[in-house]
């Protein structure tokens, strides 16, 4: 359903917006705005943010190719990797 308001006045547009119900999300601007961040601590932390993307690819890839190594010098087989990170998986949900 949509309402439609003629052209009008700023002060009309202000008396329409000050009728409205107010929601959590239309009041969640202000209560963001009492912590918000200046524009250098944002850039700090999009920063700490890329740079904990980049440790994670990193691990990854040395996880990804540590399990290569030992699948390829049969150390281990895939079926036992899967097993493993099953159970590890089951054990860290139920603790």
């Amino acid at each position: 359903m949509s309402t439609h308001f003629p052209a009008d006045s700023h002060a009309h547009a202000a008396e329409r917006s000050a009728q409205l119900p107010q929601t959590p999300a239309s009041t969640s601007h202000t209560q963001r705005s009492s912590c918000s961040l200046s524009p250098l601590e944002q850039v700090n932390l999009i920063g700490q943010l890329a740079d904990l993307k980049e440790t994670v690819y990193r691990q990854s890839l040395l996880i990804s190719a540590l399990t290569e190594v030992l699948i390829d010098h049969k150390m281990i087989t895939q079926d036992e990797l899967a097993q493993t990170a099953h159970r590890i998986d089951h054990e860290c949900e139920y603790d």
